[in-house]
């Protein structure tokens, strides 16, 4: 009886622990010239007074506004041609617009227009306003909003800190030969590749509990295409069902 008394009170503690705990989520999104991206070789990238992300390439000037890239290029009848559409760097100026750096100068952009034309160089507009800042060193450390710190390994992994220790993150592939990095305003990681950008956003799962008998021994564990929860317990021989939201649907036992 003693020792039923501490399995349910220990129970009791796990789960209630859980409940309050959460796991770390983070949401990989890869942008190439295959879903957006003008050219594959990006130089810079920033966030503008609107809150929309720019990307300096080696062919013209892209916009995302979450959704979709939209590209600017000097075109023929415009008031100022640049000779070039390699654009080497972007900053914004004093008045928020943004200036372009190319092989032969600076260029203003007009972003109600979207023309270019003669600039100087600017003098940078600030630190409220994210901008791409080159890695120098391995790893690359950040804590996302929730208090998180993540690492990025010179080999591109990705992990968390848990405890004294760092947890690898799965991702579908590496982020290798990793040369700039922004935390935009709503604290987005950009990461700028050799081949493109990625976009790391986070999140917190939480954990859910699943109040068993006090001495079922879960055995097994599965979530159907209806987010149903299939739990399967050794001491009893009997599968549970429940909802998304955690209720008994009912159960099988021995026949």
């Amino acid at each position: 009886m003693r020792t039923l008394t501490r399995f349910t009170l220990l129970t009791v503690y796990l789960l209630c622990y859980l409940c309050m705990t959460a796991q770390p989520v983070c949401h990989v999104a890869r942008y190439t010239e295959d879903s957006g991206l003008a050219q594959w070789h990006v130089t810079q990238m920033l966030q503008d007074t609107d809150g929309m992300i720019w990307f300096s390439t080696w062919y013209g000037l892209d916009r995302f506004d979450g959704c979709n890239f939209t590209n600017f290029k000097s075109d023929a009848g415009d008031k100022c041609v640049m000779p070039t559409d390699r654009i080497r760097n972007i900053m914004l100026n004093k008045s928020g617009e943004l200036v372009c750096k190319t092989d032969e100068g600076w260029y203003l952009f007009n972003r109600r227009t979207g023309e270019f034309s003669m600039s100087e160089k600017p003098q940078v507009y600030g630190s409220a306003y994210p901008r791409g800042t080159r890695v120098k060193q391995f790893p690359v450390d950040f804590t996302d909003k929730y208090g998180v710190l993540w690492r990025i390994g010179e080999d591109g992994s990705l992990s968390y800190r848990d405890g004294s220790s760092f947890v690898t993150y799965p991702v579908d592939e590496p982020f290798r030969e990793l040369l700039n990095i922004m935390e935009d305003r709503q604290h987005n990681l950009w990461l700028m590749l050799k081949g493109g950008v990625v976009r790391l956003s986070f999140a917190r799962q939480k954990i859910l509990d699943f109040h068993l008998m006090p001495a079922a021994l879960p055995g097994c564990f599965y979530v159907d295409s209806q987010h149903r929860y299939w739990v399967g317990t050794k001491d009893d021989g009997v599968l549970r069902v429940y909802d998304k939201s955690n209720n008994l649907l009912g159960y099988m036992g021995h026949l």
